[in-house]
């Protein structure tokens, strides 16, 4: 009866938590380091909130998957017999339960992303077992958990005097946050780059620079794979508008345009403004030092439509080769002109030629 009672204040203190207690995270500046997101998750929670980190950072993903996995009875909290609160409370479990062990190199990586559930007010016992077999000392480790209440406060406070040659940074629990606090937040401890996309038009490439939202990342990702050209129109006095050919992530949000803004519209299409404009819209970068009348006058405002080169590589203005020399034509022994796809033997430029 009394560890019963135990057992529920100690229920009742973990559940009264909350990211009240998370102090505010100071910058940390930027880092170019190798980032690795590390996670062990029991009910996918904690799993799409790796994937989004390693998407923001560009790091490596890696799951942390028990030799033996956790059956769905161990998320009865109340159930003292169950394999998870024996190990949580070191009453028969495993304090170090093994792992499958496929992480090469961990030495590589100078940040990592710790992320796990909360189990019983502390991190999964396998957490434990993946900082036992690699280490990370003089690494900077950051913890992320998951829990529908429980706060992160004993998790900060048992991995950092488990593991002090470790650099540890503040966790946090990510339920409910937002895709843009998160961002932000995973910034303050790798920095951000800054992104530069060319934008060419008649032979003419401006520079912009694109801001950090998930629509970016996927437009970069695209053009990671080749250029991507359209045909861009006028539209309301204020913008060349064309249809990129795909449909990327929205970030919409009501904005006043101003020259130069570039602006992914219904996911597909891609403004480039010279005016002003109010609409609901996802905002993609900015076009770099460029005046409205140079921007008007290279867009072909109010002109006919423009064909517009996208690019994350700075284009080298080369276009296309040309010979000096104009080729002559060829003809057949007969006198008749030649094709390209002519199989017989032709005369050009003087000379027999056998295709």
């Amino acid at each position: 009866m009394r560890h019963f009672l135990f057992l529920m204040a100690a229920m009742l203190l973990t559940c009264c938590s909350s990211d009240s207690e998370v102090k505010a995270q100071e910058p940390q500046g930027s880092s170019n380091g190798k980032v690795l997101v590390a996670y062990f998750s029991f009910t996918s929670n904690t799993k799409a909130y790796a994937e989004k980190i390693a998407e923001m950072t560009g790091g490596d993903l890696y799951e942390i998957v028990p030799e033996v996995a956790y059956g769905s009875e161990n998320s009865n909290y109340y159930d003292q017999s169950t394999r998870a609160y024996k190990e949580q409370y070191d009453t028969g479990g495993e304090q170090r339960p093994a792992i499958k062990e496929t992480l090469a190199n961990a030495s590589q990586y100078d940040i990592v992303f710790l992320g796990s559930p909360i189990w019983y007010g502390k991190s999964p016992r396998v957490i434990l077992t993946f900082l036992d077999k690699y280490g990370f000392q003089g690494k900077t480790v950051i913890p992320f958990v998951t829990s529908a209440s429980t706060g992160i406060s004993k998790v900060n406070e048992e991995l950092p005097s488990t593991y002090p040659n470790i650099n540890w940074k503040e966790g946090r629990r990510l339920n409910g946050v937002s895709d843009a606090d998160l961002r932000t937040w995973v910034q303050s401890f790798v920095g951000s780059t800054t992104q530069k996309m060319y934008l060419t038009i008649g032979g003419v490439t401006k520079t912009a620079t694109l801001v950090s939202n998930s629509s970016t990342e996927a437009l970069v990702a695209q053009l990671q794979k080749g250029d991507i050209t359209y045909e861009a129109h006028d539209y309301g006095d204020f913008e060349k508008v064309g249809a990129l050919g795909y449909t990327f992530p929205q970030n919409n949000e009501q904005i006043t345009t101003v020259p130069g803004d570039l602006i992914l519209y219904q996911g597909s299409n891609l403004c480039i403004y010279y005016d002003e404009n109010s609409w609901n819209f996802t905002r993609i970068g900015k076009l770099d030092n460029m005046s409205q009348d140079e921007i008007k006058t290279w867009a072909n405002a109010g002109g006919d439509n423009v064909s517009v080169t996208l690019s994350i590589s700075e284009p080298t203005g080369i276009r296309q080769v040309k010979s000096d020399v104009p080729k002559s034509k060829a003809y057949t022994l007969q006198g008749t002109l030649a094709s390209a796809s002519t199989k017989a033997i032709i005369i050009q430029n003087g000379k027999k030629i056998i295709k």
